[in-house]
C-alpha cells in the first residue's frame, strides 16, 4: 500500500474549526462501507465537492479519489487547500485501516470502521436506502439521515462495495427550513483496477495518532490552539489502544 494524506483529516478539522462534517471523509475517517472482497466491481472514481454555507453559488471545497482493487482493498485520496495540493489518503485491507499524510510523510494504523454492508442471498444491501437511482450508469442505493439540524443523502453503489459516488448535506434553519451546505459532483468513473500506486503505503514513518494527527495539522498551517483538551484526551485514549494492539500482536 502507498497513499499519502494528511490527515487530521476533513472530520478532525471540520470538528476542531466548528465546520461540517463531510461524509466520506479521510481522517477520523469515514471510510464507505465496503461489501466483502470478490463480491463487488472493481473501480476508481473522480469527486468534486463543493460548499454553499459562504458562497451560494458554491464553491469547489475539495476534490477526491475513491478506489477498490479486485482483491477487496479501498483506498480514498483527496486534495485539498489552496491549489488542492495538500493530499490525504487512506487505505481500507480486511479489518485494517491506514491513515498517510504526504506533507509530514507519517502513517498511522487502526482498526478500520465497521461495515454497513448487508448481503443475503447474493443481493447487497448498503443501508436503509429509500429509493434506487442510476448515477454514471452504475446502479445506487439513496440512503438519507438526519442528525439534530444536519440532514445529509449519500448515493451508495452496491457493485461497488457500497462506495459513496455522490453525497448532499443540508443544514434547517431557526424557521425549519432546510438550505444546501455541501454536495458533490461526479466527475469521472471506470469501471476497471485502479491505479495500483494509490494502494502503496511504503516509504512513510508509523507513528502513534497523536503524532499523526498533532504533526498534520502543524503542517496545515493550523495555530496550538486550534488543539483542545477535549482533543487531546481523545487522541491520548487512541494512542493507548494502539499501543495495547501493538503489544498483542494486532
Amino acid at each position: 500500500m502507498t497513499a499519502r494524506n494528511i490527515t487530521f483529516g476533513m472530520l478532525g478539522v471540520a470538528l476542531l474549526v466548528g465546520c461540517y462534517w463531510f461524509p466520506g471523509s479521510i481522517r477520523g475517517t469515514k471510510v464507505y462501507a465496503q461489501a466483502p472482497a470478490g463480491s463487488a466491481k472493481p473501480f476508481q472514481a473522480e469527486i468534486e465537492m463543493y460548499t454553499y454555507e459562504h458562497n451560494p453559488e458554491g464553491k469547489l471545497f475539495f476534490r477526491r479519489v475513491l478506489g477498490r482493487n479486485s482483491a477487496g482493498t479501498s483506498v480514498t485520496v483527496e486534495r485539498h487547500g489552496p491549489g488542492f495540493v495538500l493530499v490525504n489518503r487512506t487505505i481500507q485491507v480486511g479489518g485494517q485501516k491506514v491513515d498517510i499524510n504526504d506533507a509530514t510523510n507519517l502513517k498511522t494504523t487502526s482498526i478500520a470502521p465497521g461495515s454497513a454492508v448487508a448481503v443475503a442471498s447474493g443481493v447487497v444491501t448498503c443501508g436503509p436506502s429509500v429509493r434506487e437511482e442510476e448515477l454514471a450508469g452504475v446502479r445506487t442505493q439513496v440512503v438519507p439521515f438526519t442528525a439534530k439540524q444536519i440532514r445529509m443523502t449519500e448515493w451508495r453503489a452496491p457493485d461497488l462495495g457500497c462506495a459513496v459516488l455522490a453525497y448532499r448535506v443540508e443544514k434547517q434553519d431557526s424557521s425549519g427550513a432546510w438550505g444546501l451546505l455541501t454536495t458533490t459532483r461526479l466527475v469521472n468513473l471506470t469501471l476497471q483496477e485502479p491505479d495500483p500506486r494509490l494502494f502503496d503505503d511504503s516509504g512513510y514513518k508509523e507513528v502513534v495518532p497523536s503524532e499523526y494527527e498533532l504533526k498534520g495539522l502543524s503542517q496545515a498551517g493550523m495555530p496550538d490552539s486550534i488543539v483542545s483538551d477535549e482533543l487531546r484526551n481523545r487522541l491520548a485514549r487512541r494512542d493507548a489502544a494502539y499501543k495495547a494492539r501493538n503489544a498483542a500482536g494486532n
